[in-house]
Protein backbone atom coordinates (compact mmCIF):
# COMPACT_ATOMS: atom_id res chain seq x y z
CA UNK A 1 0.00 0.00 0.00
CA UNK A 2 2.81 2.34 0.92
CA UNK A 3 4.63 1.52 -2.30
CA UNK A 4 1.48 2.20 -4.29
CA UNK A 5 1.03 5.54 -2.56
CA UNK A 6 4.64 6.47 -3.25
CA UNK A 7 4.20 5.49 -6.89
CA UNK A 8 1.03 7.59 -7.21
CA UNK A 9 2.74 10.60 -5.61
CA UNK A 10 5.70 10.13 -7.95
CA UNK A 11 3.48 9.97 -11.03
CA UNK A 12 1.52 13.00 -9.88
CA UNK A 13 4.70 14.93 -9.16
CA UNK A 14 6.09 14.08 -12.58
CA UNK A 15 2.86 15.10 -14.28
CA UNK A 16 2.70 18.38 -12.36
CA UNK A 17 6.35 19.05 -13.11
CA UNK A 18 5.83 18.35 -16.81
CA UNK A 19 2.76 20.62 -16.84
CA UNK A 20 4.64 23.42 -15.10
CA UNK A 21 7.57 23.02 -17.47
CA UNK A 22 5.17 23.16 -20.40
CA UNK A 23 3.50 26.30 -19.04
CA UNK A 24 6.90 27.93 -18.50
CA UNK A 25 7.84 27.10 -22.09
CA UNK A 26 4.56 28.50 -23.44
CA UNK A 27 4.87 31.59 -21.23
CA UNK A 28 8.43 32.18 -22.39
CA UNK A 29 7.42 31.81 -26.04
CA UNK A 30 4.49 34.18 -25.49
CA UNK A 31 6.78 36.82 -23.96
CA UNK A 32 9.17 36.50 -26.89
CA UNK A 33 6.28 36.87 -29.33
CA UNK A 34 4.97 39.85 -27.35
CA UNK A 35 8.38 41.52 -27.46
CA UNK A 36 8.52 40.97 -31.23
CA UNK A 37 5.04 42.48 -31.59
CA UNK A 38 6.13 45.56 -29.66
CA UNK A 39 9.20 45.89 -31.85
CA UNK A 40 7.34 45.50 -35.14
CA UNK A 41 4.24 47.53 -34.28
CA UNK A 42 5.60 50.17 -31.90
CA UNK A 43 9.36 50.61 -31.70
CA UNK A 44 10.25 50.16 -35.37
CA UNK A 45 7.43 52.42 -36.68
CA UNK A 46 8.51 55.14 -34.23
CA UNK A 47 12.15 54.79 -35.24
CA UNK A 48 11.31 54.79 -38.95
CA UNK A 49 8.94 57.74 -38.52
CA UNK A 50 11.56 59.79 -36.71
CA UNK A 51 14.13 58.93 -39.39
CA UNK A 52 11.71 59.76 -42.22
CA UNK A 53 10.46 63.11 -40.94
CA UNK A 54 12.99 64.71 -38.63
CA UNK A 55 16.63 64.66 -39.82
CA UNK A 56 16.02 67.04 -42.74
CA UNK A 57 14.20 69.37 -40.34
CA UNK A 58 16.70 69.25 -37.48
CA UNK A 59 19.65 69.58 -39.87
CA UNK A 60 18.09 72.63 -41.50
CA UNK A 61 17.69 71.06 -44.94
CA UNK A 62 13.91 71.52 -44.98
CA UNK A 63 12.20 74.62 -43.55
CA UNK A 64 10.29 74.24 -40.31
CA UNK A 65 7.96 77.08 -41.30
CA UNK A 66 6.24 77.19 -44.66
CA UNK A 67 3.30 78.83 -46.39
CA UNK A 68 0.25 76.73 -47.26
CA UNK A 69 -3.25 77.46 -48.42
CA UNK A 70 -6.12 76.83 -46.07
CA UNK A 71 -9.17 78.33 -44.36
CA UNK A 72 -8.05 81.59 -42.76
CA UNK A 73 -11.52 82.75 -41.69
CA UNK A 74 -14.74 80.85 -40.97
CA UNK A 75 -18.23 82.32 -41.43
CA UNK A 76 -20.58 80.66 -38.95
CA UNK A 77 -23.72 82.44 -40.17
CA UNK A 78 -23.02 82.11 -43.89
CA UNK A 79 -26.06 81.82 -46.13
CA UNK A 80 -26.47 78.83 -48.40
CA UNK A 81 -25.46 81.03 -51.34
CA UNK A 82 -22.28 82.13 -49.57
CA UNK A 83 -19.00 80.41 -48.83
CA UNK A 84 -18.51 79.10 -45.28
CA UNK A 85 -14.83 80.05 -45.21
CA UNK A 86 -12.32 82.35 -46.76
CA UNK A 87 -9.26 80.53 -48.04
CA UNK A 88 -5.83 82.01 -48.33
CA UNK A 89 -2.20 81.58 -47.39
CA UNK A 90 -1.12 80.83 -43.83
CA UNK A 91 2.05 80.03 -41.96
CA UNK A 92 2.33 76.44 -40.74
CA UNK A 93 4.94 74.67 -38.65
CA UNK A 94 6.21 71.19 -39.50
CA UNK A 95 5.14 68.97 -36.60
CA UNK A 96 5.08 65.28 -37.62
CA UNK A 97 4.70 63.89 -34.09
CA UNK A 98 1.02 62.98 -34.49
CA UNK A 99 1.73 61.23 -37.78
CA UNK A 100 4.45 59.14 -36.16
CA UNK A 101 2.46 58.11 -33.08
CA UNK A 102 -0.61 57.55 -35.24
CA UNK A 103 1.25 54.81 -37.11
CA UNK A 104 1.73 52.59 -34.04
CA UNK A 105 -0.60 50.04 -32.47
CA UNK A 106 -2.50 51.84 -29.70
CA UNK A 107 -2.87 48.95 -27.25
CA UNK A 108 0.72 47.80 -27.62
CA UNK A 109 2.00 51.37 -27.32
CA UNK A 110 0.08 51.83 -24.10
CA UNK A 111 1.47 48.55 -22.78
CA UNK A 112 5.01 49.51 -23.82
CA UNK A 113 4.95 52.95 -22.21
CA UNK A 114 3.17 51.65 -19.12
CA UNK A 115 5.29 48.58 -18.48
CA UNK A 116 8.17 47.49 -20.66
CA UNK A 117 9.78 50.66 -22.08
CA UNK A 118 8.63 53.40 -19.75
CA UNK A 119 11.90 55.38 -19.75
CA UNK A 120 12.17 55.17 -23.53
CA UNK A 121 8.57 56.29 -24.04
CA UNK A 122 9.17 59.28 -21.74
CA UNK A 123 12.23 60.14 -23.83
CA UNK A 124 10.25 59.93 -27.11
CA UNK A 125 7.32 61.95 -25.73
CA UNK A 126 9.66 64.60 -24.33
CA UNK A 127 11.40 64.95 -27.69
CA UNK A 128 8.12 65.28 -29.62
CA UNK A 129 6.75 67.80 -27.12
CA UNK A 130 9.97 69.83 -27.24
CA UNK A 131 9.88 69.79 -31.03
CA UNK A 132 6.23 70.86 -31.15
CA UNK A 133 6.91 73.82 -28.85
CA UNK A 134 10.01 74.78 -30.81
CA UNK A 135 8.28 74.55 -34.23
CA UNK A 136 5.39 76.70 -33.00
CA UNK A 137 7.85 79.24 -31.63
CA UNK A 138 9.50 79.42 -35.06
CA UNK A 139 6.09 79.90 -36.67
CA UNK A 140 5.20 82.67 -34.21
CA UNK A 141 8.53 84.37 -34.89
CA UNK A 142 7.92 84.19 -38.65
CA UNK A 143 4.41 85.61 -38.10
CA UNK A 144 5.92 88.58 -36.23
CA UNK A 145 8.32 89.15 -39.12
CA UNK A 146 5.44 88.99 -41.60
CA UNK A 147 3.53 91.67 -39.68
CA UNK A 148 6.60 93.90 -39.60
CA UNK A 149 6.97 93.51 -43.36
CA UNK A 150 3.33 94.42 -43.81
CA UNK A 151 3.34 97.45 -41.53
CA UNK A 152 6.72 98.85 -42.53
CA UNK A 153 6.25 98.43 -46.28
CA UNK A 154 2.85 100.10 -46.39
CA UNK A 155 1.65 97.56 -48.96
CA UNK A 156 -1.54 95.53 -48.68
CA UNK A 157 -1.38 91.77 -48.13
CA UNK A 158 -1.80 89.36 -51.01
CA UNK A 159 -4.35 88.74 -52.36
CA UNK A 160 -5.99 92.15 -52.10
CA UNK A 161 -9.56 91.90 -50.80
CA UNK A 162 -12.19 92.52 -53.47
CA UNK A 163 -13.94 95.86 -53.35
CA UNK A 164 -14.88 98.91 -55.40
CA UNK A 165 -11.25 100.03 -55.42
CA UNK A 166 -8.88 97.09 -55.76
CA UNK A 167 -5.31 98.26 -55.08
CA UNK A 168 -2.74 97.39 -57.69
CA UNK A 169 0.06 97.10 -55.13
CA UNK A 170 0.51 94.14 -52.79
CA UNK A 171 3.09 92.14 -50.87
CA UNK A 172 3.29 88.41 -50.08
CA UNK A 173 4.36 89.15 -46.53
CA UNK A 174 4.08 85.52 -45.36
CA UNK A 175 6.37 84.20 -48.10
CA UNK A 176 8.86 86.98 -47.50
CA UNK A 177 8.82 86.18 -43.76
CA UNK A 178 9.72 82.57 -44.59
CA UNK A 179 12.47 83.93 -46.86
CA UNK A 180 13.94 85.97 -43.97
CA UNK A 181 13.66 82.97 -41.62
CA UNK A 182 15.38 80.68 -44.16
CA UNK A 183 18.23 83.11 -44.69
CA UNK A 184 18.89 83.44 -40.98
CA UNK A 185 18.86 79.64 -40.61
CA UNK A 186 21.54 79.33 -43.28
CA UNK A 187 19.33 77.72 -45.90
CA UNK A 188 19.90 78.21 -49.60
CA UNK A 189 17.69 81.08 -50.72
CA UNK A 190 17.60 82.80 -54.10
CA UNK A 191 18.52 86.44 -54.42
CA UNK A 192 15.42 88.58 -54.74
CA UNK A 193 15.33 90.83 -57.77
CA UNK A 194 13.36 93.88 -58.81
CA UNK A 195 12.05 94.44 -62.30
CA UNK A 196 10.61 97.71 -63.60
CA UNK A 197 7.65 97.46 -65.95
CA UNK A 198 6.61 100.90 -67.10
CA UNK A 199 5.61 102.97 -64.09
CA UNK A 200 5.25 99.88 -61.86
CA UNK A 201 7.76 97.48 -60.36
CA UNK A 202 7.79 93.92 -59.13
CA UNK A 203 9.86 92.02 -56.56
CA UNK A 204 10.61 88.47 -57.67
CA UNK A 205 11.88 85.34 -56.01
CA UNK A 206 12.47 82.59 -58.53
CA UNK A 207 9.35 82.78 -60.69
CA UNK A 208 7.01 84.19 -58.02
CA UNK A 209 6.03 87.86 -57.93
CA UNK A 210 6.39 88.48 -54.20
CA UNK A 211 5.36 92.13 -54.33
CA UNK A 212 4.02 94.65 -56.81
CA UNK A 213 3.75 98.42 -56.71
CA UNK A 214 5.48 101.62 -57.67
CA UNK A 215 9.26 101.72 -57.85
CA UNK A 216 9.30 103.75 -54.64
CA UNK A 217 7.16 101.17 -52.83
CA UNK A 218 9.28 98.22 -53.95
CA UNK A 219 12.52 100.05 -53.13
CA UNK A 220 11.08 100.74 -49.68
CA UNK A 221 10.18 97.06 -49.30
CA UNK A 222 13.71 95.94 -50.19
CA UNK A 223 15.08 98.37 -47.61
CA UNK A 224 12.65 97.02 -45.01
CA UNK A 225 13.75 93.45 -45.72
CA UNK A 226 17.44 94.29 -45.41
CA UNK A 227 16.84 96.04 -42.10
CA UNK A 228 14.72 93.15 -40.85
CA UNK A 229 17.41 90.57 -41.63
CA UNK A 230 19.76 92.61 -39.42
CA UNK A 231 17.31 93.44 -36.62
CA UNK A 232 16.01 89.89 -36.08
CA UNK A 233 19.37 88.17 -36.62
CA UNK A 234 19.99 87.70 -32.88
CA UNK A 235 16.69 85.88 -32.34
CA UNK A 236 17.35 83.85 -35.46
CA UNK A 237 20.76 82.73 -34.22
CA UNK A 238 19.29 81.72 -30.86
CA UNK A 239 16.58 79.66 -32.51
CA UNK A 240 19.08 78.07 -34.88
CA UNK A 241 21.38 77.17 -31.97
CA UNK A 242 18.46 75.45 -30.23
CA UNK A 243 17.81 73.49 -33.40
CA UNK A 244 21.31 72.02 -33.15
CA UNK A 245 20.53 70.91 -29.59
CA UNK A 246 17.29 69.31 -30.72
CA UNK A 247 19.20 67.44 -33.43
CA UNK A 248 21.49 66.04 -30.72
CA UNK A 249 18.42 64.97 -28.71
CA UNK A 250 17.08 63.22 -31.82
CA UNK A 251 20.32 61.24 -32.01
CA UNK A 252 19.96 60.20 -28.37
CA UNK A 253 16.38 59.02 -28.93
CA UNK A 254 17.37 57.05 -32.03
CA UNK A 255 20.20 55.30 -30.18
CA UNK A 256 17.87 54.25 -27.37
CA UNK A 257 15.31 53.00 -29.87
CA UNK A 258 17.94 50.96 -31.70
CA UNK A 259 19.07 49.44 -28.39
CA UNK A 260 15.48 48.56 -27.47
CA UNK A 261 14.85 47.00 -30.88
CA UNK A 262 18.00 44.91 -30.51
CA UNK A 263 17.03 43.71 -27.01
CA UNK A 264 16.19 40.02 -26.63
CA UNK A 265 14.52 40.14 -23.24
CA UNK A 266 11.14 41.59 -22.31
CA UNK A 267 11.32 43.58 -19.12
CA UNK A 268 8.59 43.25 -16.48
CA UNK A 269 5.27 41.44 -16.65
CA UNK A 270 2.07 42.79 -18.15
CA UNK A 271 -1.62 41.94 -18.49
CA UNK A 272 -1.26 40.99 -22.17
CA UNK A 273 0.91 37.96 -21.41
CA UNK A 274 -0.03 35.91 -18.34
CA UNK A 275 1.31 32.63 -16.96
CA UNK A 276 -2.16 31.06 -16.57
Amino acid sequence: MLKLLIWIVGVATTAIGAWIASRIHVYDDSRKAHLEDIKQRVLIPIRDGLFEHFPRLTLGVEPIVSVQRGAIELFENAKVTEETAQHGEMLVAADPGRIILGSVDGALYRDAIKTHFFELSVMVDRFLEEWSAYANECRSWAAEISQLILSESGLVPFPPKPGPLVPRSYVMHLRLAVFVYARLFGMLTPALRTELQGAECGLYGDSVTLAWGSKEQIDRLVEVLDLLVQSVATKGRLLHHRLQKINEALGDVNRELEFAIASRRLRKRCDLVTFF
